[in-house]
Formats: C-alpha cells, sequence, structure tokens
C-alpha cells in the first residue's frame, strides 16, 4: 500500500525494489558489515539530543542542511575521486528529499499552531500532516539527522531520513534516530518499523529516498518485505 504522504516507488528495473543493497553500492564508504554494526554499537555511547516534534525548529535546521547540500551540488564533481563522486551522489539525494520534507514538516508547525490555539487539531487540516511525527538527532560532532514518520495500525513507517552533509558521523547519527524510533515503537507495542522506498524528481535519474541513507538497509537492521510493496521492514526486538 503507497503511502499518502508521498509518491512511492513503482517497482521497475532501476527502482530499490530490484536493488535492495542500492544505497550502500552508490554511496558507503567501503567498510564491512560487521565494522558497521560494530560502529552501530558503539553509537550508543554517544550523546544526542533527540529533537521531537518541534516541527518549525526542525524545519529551520533542515533548511539550512538543504542550503548546503543544494550549494555542494551546484559546484558540482570538483574531484576525479570515486568517493568526490559518491559524496556528490549522496548529497545531490538528500537535497531533493530535503525540498519535500521542508515544505511538509512547515505544514505540521503550522498545523501544531492552529491546534494550540483551537485547543484540538482542527478538522480542515489534512490527515497525513496532522498525523505527522517529526524527530532529529543532534550532536556537536558526532553527526545529526533527522526522520519524518507516522503510525499505523501497529506498524511506524518512517517516509524519510536525512543526515547532515556538512558534518561527519552521519551513519552513526542515523543508526541512533532509527534505534530512538524503534525504542518508542517498542513502548508503544510496536512490532513493526517500515523504511519508505520513496521516488525523487526526474532530475534525479535513479535515486530515491534511500539514497540518503548512509549504510546499506541491513546495517540499519530493514529487510526486504513482501515483494512488490514500496518499503522495508525492521522488526521491533521484545
Amino acid at each position: 500500500m503507497a503511502s499518502p504522504l508521498v509518491e512511492t516507488v513503482k517497482p521497475r528495473r532501476s527502482s530499490c525494489f530490484l536493488q535492495p543493497h542500492a544505497p550502500a553500492l552508490r554511496g558507503a564508504p567501503r567498510r564491512s558489515s560487521r565494522t558497521m554494526m560494530a560502529q552501530a554499537d558503539a553509537t550508543e555511547s554517544q550523546t544526542y539530543k533527540f529533537i521531537r516534534n518541534s516541527a518549525a525548529r526542525t524545519a529551520f535546521i533542515l533548511n539550512n542542511w538543504k542550503a548546503y547540500a543544494e550549494n555542494s551540488r551546484a559546484l558540482g564533481w570538483t574531484s576525479s575521486s570515486t568517493e568526490a563522486m559518491i559524496k556528490l551522489q549522496r548529497e545531490s539525494a538528500t537535497a531533493d528529499v530535503m525540498k519535500a520534507m521542508v515544505p511538509m514538516i512547515m505544514q505540521k508547525a503550522a498545523a501544531d499552531k492552529a491546534a494550540e490555539e483551537n485547543g484540538s487539531m482542527p478538522a480542515s487540516i489534512p490527515q497525513n500532516i496532522a498525523k505527522l511525527n517529526v524527530i532529529a538527532a543532534v550532536s556537536v560532532g558526532a553527526g545529526s539527522s533527522a526522520a519524518v514518520y507516522t503510525k499505523g495500525e501497529g506498524f511506524y513507517t518512517v517516509e524519510y531520513i536525512v543526515a547532515n552533509t556538512q558534518m561527519t558521523g552521519q551513519f552513526e547519527s542515523q543508526v541512533a534516530l532509527l534505534n530512538e524510533v524503534a525504542r518508542e515503537a517498542k513502548e508503544e507495542g510496536v512490532k513493526e518499523i517500515r523504511l519508505a522506498c520513496n521516488s525523487l524528481p526526474p532530475s534525479s535519474g535513479s535515486l530515491t529516498s534511500l539514497d540518503c541513507l548512509y549504510g546499506s538497509l541491513d546495517t540499519f537492521g530493514f529487510k526486504e518485505s513482501e515483494a512488490g510493496v514500496p518499503w522495508y521492514v525492521r522488526r521491533v526486538s521484545e
């Protein structure tokens, strides 16, 4: 079932359905899964400040991240190294994803303000905005990331997750952020987290929202779901 928030990718040869580890092939540093999982465990000792459902603040932060990613894309491929190409590719995908995220989060900020003034969420607010959850993991010197997600019957769906491409530690911050979402899901008795694979503008070529990840899907705990569905699944442990 496609998400009501975004246009999802339909199965095709170049889509993420047939390339479940495409983000790692396209852009992850040459690290083994064992090394990356060890780093994922290490993030538990890092200090992250989790900003929850502060849409206006998160939109402001993301707008700054987006400006840097767009500027990097405008400069183009400035080095002949493979690493530079990979970095540019991920920054391009991140810039396009944040173009979708920022207006969505700004709508959520306006909706929250209206709900605060009226005492409840106005009926005129679209459900996909009213039910949107916003979270960011921010740390000085340890990388920062942000995500938007919705809550369904027995599952959460992470629509988008991005990192600040200007700083190092992007992988670690994304691990910490997804672990925090999983912790919340566990507290609420939710057994499944879905990571959506969303299409990007045609100018992005074959890139999808998953190209914003700084590791392969399995290093974040996600597996392929049923054939043909536009998401990957992470089971929440008991």
